[in-house]
């Protein structure tokens, strides 16, 4: 299976009528975060997408990829916790005399004054 361009990408996208702009945006979003973080403005973005029939304005190509973030933010999160939930491993069985020890109050240690006897002053001397 070959690896098609961007551009090629965005021809099939424009061709699915059925689909709305951020649906497609968010199909494409990796290839368009990449072009950002190289560097890349916005308005040339949405150049390069017009010119493959996803006609977006500056400001609601912002807004659009604002929103798409946000549920592809919302998508991993999701798919991360579906994750954990199968890989947490079962809890490991304690004894009940291991709990019933562990519940109980810990004992405070009581202060124990330990007086010595007076001692003559002069016998210090």
């Amino acid at each position: 299976m070959e690896k098609t361009t961007l551009s090629e990408q965005l021809r099939e996208l424009a061709k699915s009528p059925k689909k709305s702009k951020s649906s497609q945006l968010f199909e494409i979003l990796d290839d368009v975060e990449f072009a950002l973080s190289a560097g890349v403005t916005h308005a040339v973005v949405v150049q390069k997408l017009a010119q493959n029939g996803l006609q977006f304005t500056l400001p609601s190509f912002e807004n659009t990829l604002h929103r798409v973030r946000q549920r592809k933010k919302k998508k991993s999160v999701i798919e991360t916790k579906t994750t954990i939930n199968h890989v947490v491993p079962l809890p490991t069985v304690v004894p009940r005399k291991e709990i019933e020890e562990s519940n109980q109050p810990q004992k405070r240690q009581s202060f124990q004054y330990e007086g010595t006897k007076n001692i003559d002053a002069s016998s210090l001397i």
